[in-house]
């Protein structure tokens, strides 16, 4: 049995032991390879440690590749090969095919367009880890995109529109997020709130000695529009809800809540890829009457 290190994964390769032997990824070029079925001629792999058997090389070329950080950890990303190609197929390449860079074996998760018809190429990607991400970039000798905290800070406050409200009437706050940094503060409202209620926001709400209050809303949402908000430094941004799309009040007294708005932040109203993730959070009360 001879094993390879590679990327701290380590691929196995057994001689002897079996018809078929399994390669060392280290052992195969880059490209786009199809994968076939086990009782098919091909090379077999070991790929996060399940064996699948390559066939043909279906392209050298990678096209653009482009590593996108998805968390602020950096521990997940997103492997984009914009152009890779031409690759001729008649099928979808999702899970049938398979990017290989410097000895990392990829399965390819996502096909963003048919070819394009002038070039035969296609868009794929795949989500992969930070560990992976790191060992592409230092093979391709580029870098991997990770996000940093880009500065902002904020002010938030969440305000009850009125000291009380009655049984009958919307129980709204108002939530107010101020620009308090020396950079500017871009996001983007809306998104969630193709539904019964706006997904954006989150709220975890007690009453009396701390019992928590159900959601009875209901959270289910097909997206919506969004629009992108800049506040330069001393900018606000304002915005309304009401808490009865998600709890009921069904008893007088105070209840302390919790509020959330979710914030997905970008560089500039150009650049559609979040560079960070944050959330607007803030306690306050509202008071039920009769």
């Amino acid at each position: 049995m001879r094993g390879f290190l590679l990327g701290g994964l380590s691929w196995v390769c057994l001689f002897g032991l079996a018809t078929s032997p399994v390669w060392s990824c280290d052992e195969i070029e880059d490209g786009i390879y199809f994968l076939v079925d086990p009782d098919e001629v091909g090379q077999r792999v070991s790929i996060d440690g399940k064996e699948v058997l390559l066939g043909n090389l279906a392209t050298q070329h990678l096209g653009t590749v482009r590593l996108r950080s998805l968390n602020n950890q950096n521990s997940q990303y997103m492997l984009e090969l914009t152009a890779c190609g031409p690759i001729v197929s008649d099928e979808q390449l999702v899970s049938r095919t398979v990017a290989m860079i410097g000895g990392l074996g990829i399965m390819i998760t996502g096909q963003n367009r048919m070819p394009d018809e002038a070039t035969g190429t296609q868009n794929l990607s795949a989500q992969i880890t930070g560990d992976q991400a790191d060992h592409i970039a230092q093979h391709l000798e580029s870098t991997a995109g990770k996000r940093e905290h880009p500065g902002h800070r904020m002010l938030v406050t969440w305000t009850a529109v009125k000291p009380s409200f009655n049984q009958m009437e919307p129980v709204e706050v108002d939530l107010k997020i101020r620009n308090v940094g020396e950079v500017p503060l871009l996001f983007y409202d809306g998104g969630q709130q193709r539904g019964a209620r706006n997904n954006q926001f989150r709220f975890v709400c007690f009453f009396g000695e701390m019992r928590p209050e159900p959601d009875v809303g209901d959270p289910v949402n097909f997206g919506g529009l969004a629009g992108l908000v800049t506040l330069g430094p001393g900018d606000e941004f304002t915005k309304r809800v009401d808490l009865r799309d998600w709890f009921a009040f069904e008893e007088t007294g105070t209840y302390m809540l919790l509020g959330n708005f979710q914030l997905t932040l970008h560089h500039t109203s150009e650049h559609y890829t979040p560079i960070w993730d944050d959330w607007a959070s803030g306690p306050f009360f509202v008071t039920i009457d009769e």
